[in-house]
């Protein structure tokens, strides 16, 4: 029962985030790349642009049948923001660290094992940036990336190692142990049972062993329309985008792209720490130059937008452009468009009485 009651909770938190993200707020996700398998445990690593980004991922636990199944790698700080942080947060049992890693090194694989031991679903979400993207942390970075003769980033952080490292080799472990979850048939049933409302009674769909994929996300957001009449142009560092636009309705045409790429862990290289920081670095080299590539096609077709203007109305300025069409200029380019339709059911038809 008690558990019953986090997982409703949960979902319910969550539930209004997606709510918040495409229902009211009005924001168009457009998914590439690969599919995420839906009622399957993964790893999710992803570039950090904004508070957006935990919204975006509640819609794709959603449409998943993962909502209440979220666990964040987050600092504990974060526990005192108000619904998202309790009980979302607090309830859903999420790996919260103090940024000591002496402590937090234990935390980690202790909560890894208890999550994975007893079958529970589990997206697992890390940000190894560790840091939201803005123009001094770039510059800090950049400063660090200097240091060590490593190559400079624009539109992202390079990652930090250690806890993504160490998270993966927990799983592999894990993985590697001969039936680690065993002793707990009687436990999963009475789990699976529990979790009826959250996955429409389609329990028996979960593939639940241990983790073995790991998700590659990247967010390409497009800058706010007001940010680009003002500069005539359509780079931005970041986006001038925040959870109060949504709740305040100013966010209506937003268009945010996400690519996901599928990776089996087992070929992830994490048998050296070298080998893995070399391979972790080109994830997010890749991701910084998908989106340049973003950015540089949205000013072509921004550049041809104004040129279509001048000869119709002899008035090549931004005024006339709207938040919808400044936003459909940006696109992963080369990435396949993946159909991921939101089937959102407001919670009171999914209540049975």
């Amino acid at each position: 029962m008690i558990r019953y009651f986090k997982l409703s909770s949960i979902a319910v938190t969550f539930y209004w985030c997606v709510y918040a993200l495409e229902i009211h707020g009005g924001i168009k996700l457009e998914f590439s790349g690969d599919e995420i398998d839906a009622y399957t445990n993964g790893l999710f690593m992803c570039n950090h642009i904004c508070n957006i980004d935990f919204l975006i991922l509640s819609s794709i636990a959603y449409r998943k049948g993962m909502l209440s199944f979220l666990k964040y790698l987050a600092k504990k700080e974060l526990t005192y923001i108000p619904f998202f942080g309790f009980p979302g947060m607090v309830l859903s049992e999420m790996i919260l660290l103090n940024r000591n890693w002496q402590t937090d090194q234990s935390e980690i694989q202790n909560k890894i094992y208890s999550l994975l031991k007893d079958n529970i679903p589990c997206y697992l979400i890390i940000f190894p940036e560790g840091t939201r993207l803005n123009a001094q942390k770039l510059k800090m970075a950049n400063d660090f990336a200097k240091e060590r003769n490593l190559k400079e980033t624009e539109k992202v952080v390079l990652p930090r190692v250690k806890g993504l490292k160490l998270i993966m080799d927990s799983l592999k472990n894990l993985l590697n142990t001969k039936n680690p979850t065993k002793n707990h048939t009687k436990n999963n049933s009475s789990i699976n049972e529990n979790h009826n409302n959250e996955i429409d009674n389609a329990k028996d769909q979960f593939k639940m062993e241990g983790i073995n994929t790991v998700y590659d996300i990247t967010f390409g957001y497009p800058p706010n329309l007001n940010f680009v009449k003002e500069k005539q142009n359509a780079k931005s560092i970041y986006p001038i985008l925040d959870v109060i636009d949504l709740l305040m309705n100013l966010a209506q045409g937003v268009k945010i792209c996400v690519n996901v790429k599928k990776i089996k862990l087992e070929t992830i290289p994490t048998e050296n720490e070298e080998t893995f920081k070399d391979w972790i670095y080109e994830r997010f080299y890749r991701k910084d130059e998908m989106l340049k590539e973003m950015e540089v096609n949205a000013n072509r077709k921004l550049k041809k937008w104004k040129e279509d203007k001048q000869s119709e109305m002899n008035d090549s300025s931004l005024l006339y452009i709207t938040q919808k069409e400044l936003s459909e200029m940006y696109e992963f380019v080369g990435e396949k468009v993946v159909d991921e339709p939101l089937r959102f059911v407001p919670f009171w038809k999914r209540i049975k009485l």
